[in-house]
Order: structure tokens, then C-alpha cells, then sequence
């Protein structure tokens, strides 16, 4: 007569490697379950990162040399910087401009 093999009675006399199997199962399953929701979860977090948070606020500080000014150019530094004052309310303003007609789209 044959006999049939049964996984309890291999369970009940190898209880430590069975632990460990199942111990390295579970373990396997739940690192897969953490990383399918990183995932899920990741494309929620750029959409709002990217598309709502440019709404609410951006920040440009720009040099001197980027509205094209040099010191050599002023007699002094508080003409300097007038000058740098007035071409950042006219970006600004060029920027409000700009919003607005995204807005109106």
C-alpha cells in the first residue's frame, strides 16, 4: 500500500524550517503589498505637488546680471538698485499679465 504524503504531519516534525518558510512568506507579501501602495500612492503626490502647488505659490530671485544691470553702470549703488527695483515690478507686473490670461483661458 502507498502511502500518501500530508503537509501536517511534514509541518508537525520540521516545526522550525516550516516557521521560518512561512515567516519568509509573509515577510515577501507584505514587502510586495508596502511597494504596491509606494506606487499607487506616488502619482496622487506629484499631481498635487505638481499641478496645485505652482497655483498657490512661486519664488524667482534673480541677480543683477539676470535683468542685465552691472554696478559699473550706475554712479552709485542706491541708483543701482532703483534700477533692479523698477525692472522686477516690470517682470512682475509682466508675470500678473501672463497669469491672468492663463486664468481667462
Amino acid at each position: 500500500m502507498k502511502k500518501q504524503l500530508s503537509a501536517w504531519k511534514y509541518i508537525k516534525n520540521n516545526k522550525r524550517p516550516a516557521a521560518a518558510f512561512v515567516t519568509a512568506l509573509s515577510l515577501a507579501f507584505m514587502a510586495m503589498y508596502t511597494v504596491y501602495v509606494l506606487l499607487i500612492t506616488t502619482p496622487e503626490s506629484f499631481r498635487t505637488l505638481m499641478l496645485e502647488m505652482p497655483k498657490r505659490i512661486s519664488y524667482a530671485k534673480l541677480t543683477y546680471k539676470a535683468y542685465g544691470l552691472l554696478g559699473d553702470q550706475y554712479e552709485s549703488k542706491e541708483a543701482l538698485i532703483e534700477a533692479f527695483d523698477q525692472k522686477q515690478d516690470e517682470l512682475i507686473q509682466k508675470l500678473i499679465e501672463m497669469w491672468d490670461g492663463e486664468i481667462s483661458r
